[in-house]
Order: C-alpha cells, then structure tokens, then sequence
C-alpha cells in the first residue's frame, strides 16, 4: 500500500509541475508575441519608406489584439479577475478652428459667438404688436397682387366677379402687420380686376410686389 501511496504522489507531483510549465509556456509565449507587436509597430513608424500612417481601424485592431494577449496572460497565471479596462481607441480630433466641445475656437461657452459685422443690438427683439397691427395681420385674405404697373400707377388681383367684387370697390394691401397702399377697382373680369392704385398711398422707400395681400379697407390710423 505504501508503494502505491508513493506512486500515486508521485504522479499527482508531476502532473502540477506540467501544468505550472505549461502556464508559464503560453505567459511566455504571450509575452514574447505583445514584443514583436510593439517592435513592428515601431519599426514601421522609424523606417524611412514612405508609408501612410496606421488609421483609426488598424490602431483599433493593434490595441484588441493587445488586450486579448494580456487577458491570455492573467488567465494563464490565475489572475483572470484583474483583467485591465479595453484600450480606447484614439478619440477622433476636433476640427480646426474649434475647441473640444465643438465650439469656435476663442468664444465663451455659453454664449452666442456673432457672425462678422452683427451688431449685438440686432439682435434685439421688436417690440411688441400694436392693437392695430394685430387687427391687420388678423384680417382675411380677400385676393393677392399678380402684377404691379408703377408707371401707370395700377395693380392686377386674382380675385374678380366670382368673388363678388364689383367696380369702384376699395381695398387695402397688406404685407406682414402694415399697410402699404390702398387701391380703387376700375375693371372686373371673372378671374381677376384691375384697380388703381395712388402713389400718396404708398409709404416712402416701399414698393408694391407681387404676392402682396389685398384685404378689406381699414380707415387711416389717426
């Protein structure tokens, strides 16, 4: 019995001691293959032939490859549970001109950066609408300018006997909340009229265009 006891230690002694060579084979194996990386790696950044850099995939590539040799090492040495972060790729650089959160580089972040030539004042807000103001832009819609005549002092609507308007009809037109010139129906047709349109009725430095709004006359603010 004694000699099997010793036998059998025997065997269990050796079979540990060919695990504990065989862990460190494949550490050493590991470790030499992460060496040769980095060698290579380094060789191709030192030589002088002409060779694009290594991109963003091919760095990625490197630093798996990298992570997984380390992982072979501690599990092979029993320290599976100690297994280091994944190595980031290379974060992407901000484009010129702008800081690390995107913004323009030398503005303040929090705060607007103005285009050249914008005078802060811009950008302030209008002032609030008038009551006359709302009653204008609140009013319907009755025909819009199809053409302006300036030197015969006249306008073509789209909107005619259809739309029961009738000669010597009178009629604002609007653009956004203002009025800017009143007009007189002389002829009608079905689909449209023409009416006159007096140029003491037009502020200054304004000019009737088409797609101008006709609505119903408003008496003059006083």
């Amino acid at each position: 019995m004694k000699i099997v006891a010793i036998i059998l230690t025997c065997t269990l002694l050796g079979f540990m001691g060919w695990l504990v060579l065989d862990a460190r084979s494949e550490a050493r194996g590991a470790r030499n293959q992460m060496e040769m990386l980095r060698r290579e790696h380094d060789g191709d950044a030192a030589t002088a032939t002409p060779r694009s850099a290594p991109n963003i995939a091919e760095q990625g590539l490197i630093a798996d490859r990298e992570q997984q040799l380390l992982q072979d090492m501690q599990r092979s040495q029993g320290n599976a549970g100690n297994i280091p972060p994944p190595v980031g790729r290379p974060a992407t650089p901000p484009s010129p001109g702008y800081g690390a959160a995107g913004t323009p580089a030398g503005s303040i972040p929090g705060t607007i950066s103005l285009p050249p030539g914008m005078n802060p004042a811009d950008l302030t807000p209008p002032p609030p609408a008038t009551p006359r103001q709302r009653m204008i832009a609140s009013a319907p819609v009755l025909a819009k300018v199809t053409e302006y005549q300036k030197e015969f002092g006249f306008v073509v609507i789209n909107a005619g006997a259809k739309r029961k308007l009738e000669k010597d009809m009178t009629f604002a037109i609007r653009r956004g909340s203002a009025i800017i010139g009143r007009i007189k129906v002389t002829e009608v047709s079905e689909e449209g009229s023409v009416a006159d349109l007096p140029v003491d009725t037009v502020p200054s430095g304004v000019t009737i265009e088409v797609g101008d709004e006709v609505i119903q006359d408003m008496p003059p603010e006083a």
